[in-house]
Parts: structure tokens; C-alpha cells; sequence
């Protein structure tokens, strides 16, 4: 990138309007999605209405969704390891800006799983959850395998995968989201085009009356033709609340954090902010990938991170002045998705600096916080019913981050005896999960039964559920 500016050069070029005119889909034979777009509300959707078609439920989905989208023929996804995408049927992600959230189709139907729309959202405390939507029936064993594939590329501690501006690699748009004259995108996009809005899972989008919608064939374009970068943009700043929640709750940030924070601040140094380097930010567990999600070369997640995390320490001591002053910056970022609003500027002209409360913040790093647990072991939940599965519960409830399995319901000891799993019954498999799984396999995550002492126990409650199984 020169000299200038990401937000400098496409000064001249912002107009976020409407689209002069869309086509429209004629495949919805149904209600629309009612409600806010999330993993537990798109499978409660497809599951209740009967969708078994990815192309029906595209059609199904809001408007937002249908119409910020980019295509994406070749790439390191399960869609493409599975050989689902090619030029003329690549991958579709479609996003909403509104909901944080993500999903990708493709148009294939074989093998099975390339009739499974994927999911990526961004939950409540910062963290980003990734899930797919089985369109055709599956066990539970068959979904948990699954989305241990979502997270072997994106981890354990959930990241988005995305480029950096200007260059996306096997996309359409490649080159600063335009199709320039000549062989590649351009040619490709005018050999499929038709194609695209009338057939398959591409003819539920709503497209733009522009010829080479979402694109266009000159650089730095209009920002309603730049569905690459605003992805770009989307991202880094989910990828920016993770960062900043996930650092806020790092035991070395409690201990450090004040002093650190200050000091990029320039709270000893005249306000001035000093960027802060990837190594720095490796102190607090990141990885350096994970700064770089969506960053247009001068502005990263990184930054707007650190706004998060002046938020998170005011909220944390109840300074409400102060988060009044933070709270409107952070939503236009996440709201107003444009680069004259990108990553930096809200900490050059946030209101806090520019209400002069700048240095109150600096005096409330001073303060100790309230106590909370600073140990990097993970705290064991309170157990009163005696019952040892309390761990699982958390992740295996419906809806949450894990496949759902009824521990704390009554028929949990009827589904013990569900076969297909790897291992056997679902009995087998969590023995196994429990005892013998190494790795990412080995379960609950983030702590051992063994080490802590507590697996005997475990599994003897897991042996008398089976045994009131048997007894039935």
C-alpha cells in the first residue's frame, strides 16, 4: 500500500446508497426468517419449516444477507477441500453487518456435505462460534465430526480466516474488489454471470442492476461494490472484541494490564498512542495471525481492540461517565461499516479525547480493580446436586457451542445407548472422550478429569445412568 492512507485514497469514492434496482428471488415459498440472524435461529428455522434445500433457505433468509455477498471459486475451506467450488459454482459467503454473522453455501449436491450451509457468529462476550446447518439427516456423532472440521482450521479459540486488503487470493475481486480487462476474473465472471442469477443457490441472492455486481471493473470503487473488503472490514472487528475480551481476561493482563494499556495510551507522554507491536500482544497468549484478520495494511483488529479494552476496565469499575464517552464510538465502528470509519480513528478523535476526559482515564488505570479470580486455572463450578457432568452441560445445552447432549435431563441415560458414533454408542464415545482422546480430542476442554482426580467419579455417575437404563 503507498503512502496514503486506506481512507485517504477512497475519500472521493464512498457513497453507501441503496441499489438502483435488484432482481429478486423466486424461490421463497415460505414465511421469511423472523428475527435476528444466529446459529440456534437458523437451525430452529430449517428445522421447523422442513428446508431441506440450500437454495430455499438462502431465499428464506433477510434481504441484508442475500445482497452483501462475494464469490469465492477456490480457497482453503471444507467446501474446497471437498472439491464443492469451482469457477463456475464457487463458494457464496453472504454476511449481515447488522447480526455479525456469516454463512457460505455452495451449489453442488455431491458429496452430501456440500449441501451444508456454514455458519460463523459472534457471540455476546466476544468469542466467535462457527457451526453448518445439516440440510439432510445425520447422527449426532456424524455432526460433532463435523465441527471438530470447523476447528481445525479455525481453532479451538474460534478465528475468522480472511485476506488482507487489497489482495484475496481465489476470489472473485482478487484485486481490490475489481475485474480488470483481460484474462482472469473478468472473463470468468462474463462466462457465468448468467448462470449465476437465474440457476441454483446463486439465483436466491438479490443482485444489483450493476453489470458486474458486487463488483466493479475499476479499483477502489463505490463502497456498496467492495464486497471483499467490507467482509474484510466485518471481520476485524468481531475479530477485534475477541481479541480484546479474550486479553482482558488473561492472567497476565490482570496483573500487567493497567501498565501496558497506559502506556500505549501515552498516558506518561502526552496522549500521544503508540501503536502496539505483535510481540507485545503475545504476552497476553495471541497469536500474531489473529492481529491480522481483515487489516487493510495500516489500521488491524489490534487497534480497535484496544478501544475494547478501555471499555471492558471503565465497566469493570463502574465508571459510567467515562463509558457514555466510549459506548457511541464502538457502535458507529460496529455499525457503521465504511473506512471513514475504520479501525484507528476512534481512538485519534473518540469523545472521551475529545471531551477532555482522556486523562480521567489515565487516573482510573491507577485504581486497583475489584477483585476478581486471577488464576490461569480453570475454576471448577459449584456443584450441589453431587452430579460430576456439570461441566458438560454448559457446552452440550442446545443451542450452545457444542453438539447438544441431554446430561442434565432424564433421558440422558436412553441416549447413552445411541449408536453411530466412532466408538460405539454415545457411552463409548464419551468414555473414550473422558479417558483415552488426546489432543483437541480429549474432553471437558481446558481441563482434565484425570489430573484433577475427579475422572473416577465421572465415570461411575456415568456408569449408574446406563445402569437405570438397563434397569428400565
Amino acid at each position: 500500500m503507498n503512502s496514503l492512507s486506506l481512507k485517504t485514497c477512497l475519500r472521493p469514492f464512498i457513497a453507501v446508497s441503496a441499489l438502483a434496482s435488484t432482481t429478486t428471488s423466486s424461490h421463497a415459498s415460505g414465511p421469511k426468517f423472523p428475527g435476528k440472524l444466529s446459529i440456534a435461529n437458523v437451525k430452529k428455522f430449517v428445522e421447523e419449516e422442513g428446508i431441506t434445500s440450500p437454495q430455499e433457505l438462502l431465499s428464506r433468509l433477510p434481504d441484508e444477507l442475500r445482497s452483501s455477498f462475494t464469490l469465492i471459486p477456490f480457497g482453503q475451506s471444507l467446501h474446497a477441500q471437498l472439491k464443492c467450488t469451482d469457477d463456475k459454482d464457487p463458494r457464496l459467503v453472504a454476511y449481515s453487518v447488522t447480526d455479525r454473522f456469516v454463512m457460505a453455501f455452495t451449489n453442488k449436491d455431491a458429496p452430501a456435505e456440500c449441501r451444508s450451509p456454514e455458519m460463523m457468529e459472534a457471540q455476546a462476550d466476544g468469542s466467535i462460534r462457527f457451526d453448518y446447518v445439516p440440510l439432510a439427516q445425520e447422527s449426532s456423532a456424524k455432526h460433532m465430526e463435523g465441527q471438530q472440521k470447523c476447528l481445525s482450521c479455525h481453532g479451538q479459540d474460534s478465528s475468522p480466516i480472511w485476506g488482507e486488503y487489497p489482495h484475496w487470493p481465489g476470489v472473485y475481486g482478487s484485486q481490490d474488489d475489481s475485474l480488470p480487462d483481460g484474462p482472469g476474473d473478468k472473463r470468468l465472471y462474463e462466462s457465468y454471470v448468467d448462470h449465476w442469477r437465474t440457476e441454483g443457490v446463486y439465483s436466491a441472492l438479490k443482485w444489483g442492476r450493476d453489470p458486474y455486481f458486487p463488483y466493479s471493473t475499476r479499483r477502489q470503487s463505490e463502497f456498496r461494490l467492495r464486497p471483499n473488503f467490507k467482509l474484510g472490514l466485518l471481520l476485524a472487528r468481531l475479530e477485534a472484541s475477541r481479541i480484546g475480551n479474550r486479553v482482558f481476561s488473561n492472567p497476565q493482563y490482570r496483573s500487567q494490564g493497567r501498565k501496558f494499556l497506559a502506556q500505549h495510551l501515552g498516558c506518561d507522554s502526552k496522549m500521544k498512542f503508540q501503536k502496539i507491536k505483535s510481540k507485545e500482544w503475545a504476552k497476553f497468549g495471541l497469536n500474531p495471525k489473529d492481529l491480522k484478520v481483515g487489516s487493510d495494511g495500516y489500521d488491524q483488529p489490534s487497534d480497535l481492540a484496544v478501544v475494547v479494552l478501555m471499555r471492558l476496565e471503565a465497566k469493570a469499575r463502574g465508571e459510567n461517565e467515562i463509558l457514555s464517552l466510549l459506548d457511541p464510538d464502538l457502535k458507529a465502528a460496529y455499525t457503521e461499516l465504511s473506512p471513514l470509519n475504520a479501525i484507528v480513528p476512534p481512538l485519534r478523535s473518540t469523545k472521551l479525547a475529545s471531551a477532555g476526559k482522556m486523562g480521567d482515564f489515565c487516573k482510573m488505570l491507577d485504581k486497583p480493580l475489584p477483585s476478581v479470580a486471577t488464576s490461569s486455572e480453570p475454576t471448577r463450578p459449584s456443584n450441589p446436586s453431587g452430579n460430576p457432568s456439570v461441566r458438560c452441560v454448559a457446552c452440550h445445552r442446545a443451542g450452545s457451542i457444542a453438539p447438544p447432549i441431554p446430561f442434565a435431563e432424564e433421558r440422558f441415560s436412553e441416549a447413552l445407548e445411541t449408536g453411530g458414533y466412532k466408538h460405539g454408542t454415545l457411552y463409548d464415545e464419551i468414555v473414550y472422550r473422558v479417558s483415552e482422546a488426546k489432543g483437541d480430542k480429549r474432553m471437558p476442554r481446558g481441563s482434565s478429569l484425570e489430573e484433577s482426580q475427579e475422572l473416577p467419579e465421572f465415570l461411575e455417575w456415568l456408569r449408574s445412568k446406563r445402569l437405570v437404563r438397563s434397569q428400565n
